[in-house]
């Protein structure tokens, strides 16, 4: 790993020089730019024109003069080799940057887009049709997203382990719901997803089914794999929506309930009954004002992993 976020107050077309042309770096493979806030277009191009060929992770998290122009070069120049990509927190990454990336990278494997506030449901289309490998996508705060693109994306991207969806207050139980046909996932933040209900938590829980689904009988059906929930200000959520959680979830570690009021007493006695209760480790219930009893010894004598 070439780590350079500690010269983010260097000279930067001194600093790409340099890089370019240390014989030692020749093979370099692993670019960490992070909050290296003067790269542009120009200089993510020369970079890639000069390690593209062999560059497989490229971190450009915070780099925010960088448009759909750099990140066409990437994806032209890095393409089949690209398996890790942060452009964390770029307000100018529109849905031309993902067509490129998309159409050219289909090795992608981590892809976080936290924080790019101009992309669409087009641009998760896009990244359902061409980035089918992924198994980490970040979109917090990807505020013009709907329904429309989520479910491309659980439509599509059936590898997934990590998808965090915070502070995206638009999507409802018709997307999340699908959330539960991604049976590799292993973390879900739904962080303030004001608009899911105990149906679509339900689905996520019973792999993605409505109450019609056909198949697998809806009482063998579980969302093993997920270990770490974070449902924190989901606010229309209570007893009923944890309860499935509790009962299909069963390798849960973390579960955040933090601010939700519709919850009470009964989620914790539906917790401490469930397959995850000793297994349980984080178990955040700040401001669920209708559980009385959340004290630390009570908790901890409930659930004997909890930290």
């Amino acid at each position: 790993v070439t780590d350079l976020r500690s010269c983010r107050n260097k000279n930067i077309d001194v600093l790409v020089e340099a890089l370019c042309t240390t014989p030692w770096l020749s093979r370099l493979t692993d670019l960490n730019l992070e909050f290296v806030s003067s790269v542009q277009d120009v200089h993510v191009e020369e970079i890639v024109s000069r390690f593209g060929a062999r560059l497989s992770r490229l971190n450009l998290n915070g780099c925010q003069k960088v448009s759909d122009a750099g990140l066409a070069a990437v994806a032209k120049l890095c393409g089949q080799r690209l398996s890790h990509l942060g452009i964390y927190w770029n307000l100018k990454l529109t849905e031309k940057g993902i067509e490129a990336l998309a159409g050219s990278c289909p090795h992608l494997v981590h892809l976080n887009l936290s924080g790019c506030k101009g992309l669409n449901d087009r641009s998760l289309a896009l990244i359902g049709k061409g980035c089918k490998r992924l198994e980490l996508l970040d979109i917090t705060r990807c505020v013009k997203l709907s329904d429309d693109g989520l479910v491309h994306i659980t439509g599509s991207c059936l590898d997934l382990q990590v998808l965090n969806l915070y502070a995206i207050s638009t999507f409802t139980d018709r997307s999340l719901g699908s959330i539960g046909r991604l049976k590799h996932l292993r973390v879900l933040d739904m962080c303030g997803m004001h608009l899911l209900t105990d149906e679509g938590l339900r689905m996520i829980a019973e792999g993605g089914e409505n109450r019609e689904g056909e198949g697998e009988a809806r009482g063998s059906r579980t969302f093993s794999n997920l270990r770490s929930l974070n449902l924190t200000w989901c606010v229309k959520i209570t007893d009923a929506g944890v309860a499935s959680v509790a009962e299909r979830c069963r390798r849960l570690e973390l579960l955040s309930l933090h601010g939700i009021l519709g919850v009470t007493d009964a989620t914790i006695a539906n917790l401490a009954r469930g397959p995850a209760r000793d297994r349980l480790h984080t178990l955040d219930v700040n401001g669920c004002g209708h559980i009385h009893r959340k004290d630390k010894d009570f908790l901890k004598g409930t659930f004997p992993a909890l930290t």
